[in-house]
């Protein structure tokens, strides 16, 4: 402890040094106590200026964090001092707040100074005085004092709610009012202030200053008459304050005690815990933080409880402070809470609540959490159910250690809020997904069986429902059969019964468009037929049979469809009536076409043809189709033989109404031209595209093989066909023979317009499928070809010589019948021709 020393006084009468100033302070006394020591001594020096001052006074004064003990001497002389009147000197001890506070705990350490303890003189021989580590004090009776002025113990107590007021701001400064002898006063100042401060909290000791006189401005101080709204006047024993502030702060009964060591054992205690408990500065504490330690103090001593109107008002306050972790703030809040819970009170505050919460999680007292706990379950059931409910969810989200015990309190208080909350909150937030509901099996027993299962079966639905594919659903299947193998021990029953509905809800959210043929044998494992056959709890899958159809479908393909099951499949309800099964079946069956279908096979081209029909339109893809045939087949596919087997044996084309639909499509294709893409295969695909249209269109009956095969037809056609170039021929060598034109220019002529038909012939030959097509089509090979070649050249010479030899011809000398005649001839036969070359290429328009 350091206490250091100075002095104030105005020396000279002129010139440097004189005036008033500090003298001999401590050498080590910092400037801001060498500051607030002038200042005070300063005032004090000037109040002999405007009132009646006793010789002597002294008192405590505060400025900063330095307390003051100052005593001042109105009447000094020396060689040094200003003028024989007299000046006052002040002389005064000085220390920091702490280890005033320390002396403060035996106010006998400073209030037993005696007056001769300070110089009342200037020496100038002094050059600073010496720091000391305690005062040098006399002895002083509490209750020697107390007799001395003839307090009772209700006197005494208005002597300190008056102090209290004036620490508080609740009044005026405390003036003590005593008639006495102008050589007394400092005594009479020593002693009451001696009481004063025995009486008081040892923190609000520091906030007492005082003075042996008027004027001061401290919080108490002596004069000879009363002044102010709060005094205590020592002749009367009787004091006036406006105290009802202070009634509710339960310390001041304890000035009514009349065993001084007993209330001053209580004071310590006090002290102690606010010391402990609190992270206050101790300039700023107040009667509000000693109240906290007076409860304390009546718990530790005498067991006693928080009064149940007190209870909510201290806790509030207690949690509105600071607080160090130390055992004394773990009991003190334990007993708060624990007034609360056996007086059922909540607190309304949430801001106070989360304080409350945090403290007592940061705590390693059991007691405490326990007593936590009780009022923090109190306070759950005691608000609205939903905000209980959320409340006691989140403590389960952030500790469930402390949940489980939380739940516990809960459970014994409010046995309806628990199960409530169980079934609608808490089992649900845990069995919110199949693997948390796996771990609440292996930590806990699934109670009640009832609402387990039914929240189960609404977890697996939700999940079965977003899995999205088919993977998904096999992760969520295979984890439902978990949970039904878990549970299988606590009920083997409802094991079954989850299983059946896992298989189920499998279906159910199971999409066609996730069917693959090689998962078929799989499917079994999720028990498709027995959803199919028996259903699930009374409910049937349409889901689960359009699958368990689609499957028997597949397979039934796969083993080998003639033509007529492949139409059955498609375009019948012999097998399902599903639109959705069959497009799922057509989408299948043109991933497997290339393995499927042969072009060669009646039953290869109706898988085709069904999987290039719209089932839903009923419209027909017949460029895709030709297309697609293209890509199976190598050469002969549009073969007379091939496209006339294919649509005679087809049980698609069978149907008349599919059948139109085909030659419509195929007739819209060579209307749009849509099959000229610049490909090398465009010319294959249209020749295909006409087949098909002629063959759908009736060709087949006007091609059939019967006709076809008959040799006369074939020679007839090729006939036809080359007649326009004999007609051709003999028409020029007419015009030689009767108009006079020379023979080349006849030959010339007749190469000309022989040539540019060939060429136009040959052309349209080439661009329509080629020669061998052209050909085909009207039934030569190379028998009736040459037939045909014989039997034209024959016929041209005989019908040449013919109009050569006509007698009437002959012998007519006009020119001009000659010439019709032949003419008319040549233009008979050359239509003739035209119509037999309209007829062969009539699939060439």
């Amino acid at each position: 402890m350091n206490i250091y020393q100075a002095g104030y006084t105005r020396r000279g009468r002129q010139g440097q040094g004189a005036g008033w100033s500090i003298v001999a302070p401590s050498v080590d006394m910092s400037q801001i106590a060498r500051d607030g020591f002038s200042g005070i001594a300063g005032n004090l020096a000037e109040l002999a200026n405007s009132r009646d001052m006793q010789r002597e006074a002294y008192g405590v004064f505060q400025y900063d964090r330095y307390m003051y003990y100052l005593h001042i001497n109105y009447d000094t002389s020396g060689e040094e001092i200003a003028d024989s009147r007299g000046v006052s000197f002040t002389h005064g001890y000085i220390c920091n707040l702490s280890d005033y506070y320390k002396l403060c705990q035996e106010p006998e350490n400073f209030t037993g100074l005696l007056p001769e303890t300070f110089q009342t003189a200037y020496d100038p021989n002094v050059d600073a005085f010496p720091g000391v580590q305690e005062l040098p004090h006399t002895g002083m009776n509490h209750g020697e004092i107390m007799a001395k002025y003839g307090f009772t113990m209700e006197s005494y107590r208005q002597l300190i709610l008056g102090t209290l007021c004036a620490i508080e701001g609740l009044g005026s400064a405390l003036c003590i009012k005593v008639s006495c002898s102008q050589e007394e006063y400092l005594n009479v100042c020593r002693e009451i202030m001696y009481l004063i401060f025995c009486g008081l909290p040892f923190q609000l000791r520091t906030k007492v200053t005082f003075f042996s006189g008027r004027g001061g401005k401290t919080v108490v101080f002596f004069s000879d008459r009363q002044e102010g709204d709060n005094y205590f006047d020592l002749d009367a024993m009787a004091g006036k304050c406006d105290s009802g502030v202070l009634e509710k702060y339960e310390f001041t009964k304890m000035f009514g005690i009349t065993e001084e060591d007993t209330r001053q054992s209580i004071l310590r205690t006090m002290a102690e815990f606010t010391e402990r408990v609190f992270e206050v500065p101790l300039k700023e504490m107040n009667c509000e933080l000693i109240r906290h330690g007076f409860q304390f103090c009546l718990y530790r001593r005498a067991g006693q409880s928080i009064h149940k109107e007190q209870a909510a008002e201290l806790l509030a306050s207690f949690m509105g402070y600071p607080l160090k972790d130390c055992e004394e703030t773990d009991i003190y809040l334990t007993v708060l809470l624990e007034s609360m819970n056996a007086n059922n009170l909540v607190v309304e505050d949430r801001r106070l609540l989360k304080k409350i919460t945090d403290r007592a999680k940061q705590s390693q007292s059991e007691t405490l959490q326990a007593a936590y706990r009780n009022f923090y379950a109190r306070q759950i059931v005691s608000g609205s159910r939903q905000e209980g409910f959320q409340e006691l969810l989140s403590q389960y989200k952030k500790d469930s250690a402390q949940f489980e015990l939380l739940s516990g309190y809960i459970r014994d208080r409010d046995r309806d809020f628990y199960d409530e909350f169980n079934r609608e909150v808490y089992l649900p937030h845990r069995l919110s997904s199949l693997r948390k509901i796996l771990t609440f099996l292996e930590q806990e027993q699934p109670e009640p069986l009832e609402l387990f299962l039914q929240l189960t079966e609404k977890t697996l639905a939700k999940e079965m429902q977003e899995a999205g594919d088919y993977a998904r659903l096999k992760d969520v299947h295979g984890l439902a059969l978990r949970v039904a193998g878990r549970l299988k021990r606590a009920n083997a029953e409802y094991a079954g019964h989850l299983k059946k509905k896992a298989n189920y809800l499998f279906w159910e959210n199971f999409r066609l468009e996730q069917f693959r043929v090689e998962q078929i044998k799989e499917y079994e494992n999720y028990g498709l037929r027995e959803i199919v056959t028996c259903g699930a709890g009374g409910k049937r899958s349409e889901n689960a049979e359009d699958v368990f159809v689609l499957q028997k479908i597949v397979k039934r393909l796969y083993q080998g469809a003639d033509g007529e099951l492949i139409y059955d499949i498609f375009f019948t309800d012999r097998f399902t009536s599903s639109m959705e099964v069959r497009k799922t079946a057509q989408k299948l069956a043109r991933k497997e076409l290339t393995r499927l279908c042969d072009p060669e096979t009646a039953e290869g081209v109706d898988y085709s043809l069904a999987c290039y029909f719209n089932l839903e339109t009923g419209c027909f893809d017949a460029l895709g189709w030709i297309r697609k045939l293209l890509e199976l087949s190598d050469e002969g596919l549009f073969d007379v033989d091939t496209v006339s087997r294919s649509v005679r044996r087809s049980a698609i084309l069978a149907d008349g109404i599919l059948r139109r639909q085909c030659m419509q499509a195929f007739a819209e294709e060579l209307k749009n031209k849509a099959w000229k893409q610049g490909l090398e295969t465009d010319r294959e695909v249209k020749r295909g595209l006409v087949r098909y249209s002629e063959y759908l269109g009736g060709g087949v009956e006007k091609n059939s093989p019967s006709t076809k095969d008959d040799p006369a037809f074939s020679v007839n056609r090729m006939l036809t066909g080359y007649l326009p170039l004999f007609a051709l021929a003999l028409y020029l060598w007419g015009m030689h023979r009767y108009i006079g034109l020379s023979l080349i220019q006849s030959g010339v002529m007749a190469g000309i317009a022989v040539i540019a038909v060939l060429g136009c012939i040959a052309l349209k030959i080439a661009v329509n499928g080629g020669w061998r097509d052209y050909l085909e089509c009207i039934g030569a090979d190379m028998l009736t070809m040459l037939m045909a070649a014989v039997l034209e050249l024959m016929l041209s010479v005989l019908f040449g010589l013919l109009l050569w030899k006509l007698p009437s011809l002959q012998r007519s000398n006009n020119a001009w019948l000659r010439t019709l005649t032949i003419w008319t001839a040549a233009a008979v036969h050359t239509a003739a021709a035209i119509i037999g070359i309209a007829m062969v290429d009539v699939e060439e328009d």
